[in-house]
């Protein structure tokens, strides 16, 4: 809640074929005047599918710092495995991302 962002990915949802590399593009505001940086923590559903799932560029890599009422795309590029098990057929990727404040210790960028 303290994180003044929008952020949504641009494809909602896509078929993909285990073995191949995909990118999808997130966009990102910060809706505050000043500079805000966060961190974005990924989850997978379901869990056991989380080995299979491999992010080759992603945005949660690092802190994302915003100057104020900037807007930005963020990639993600990743590839599930083939070895996927044939009784997993959809995923779901989110994430929650987190304001980190200056001089938390945290801030790596």
């Amino acid at each position: 809640p303290s994180l003044p962002w929008t952020m949504e990915p641009q494809v909602r949802k896509m078929d993909v074929v285990p073995g191949q590399s995909y990118r999808v593009d997130f966009n990102a505001l910060n809706r505050s005047g000043k500079p805000v940086t966060g961190q974005a923590i990924p989850s997978i559903i379901p869990w056991q599918a989380s080995n299979y799932f491999a992010k080759m560029e992603c945005f949660c890599f690092n802190n994302q710092t915003l100057a104020g009422n900037e807007s930005v795309e963020m990639p993600l590029q990743f590839i599930v495995s083939p070895d996927l098990p044939p009784n997993i057929n959809s995923l779901t990727l989110s994430y929650s991302v987190m304001k980190i404040e200056a001089g938390s210790g945290q801030d790596r960028g």
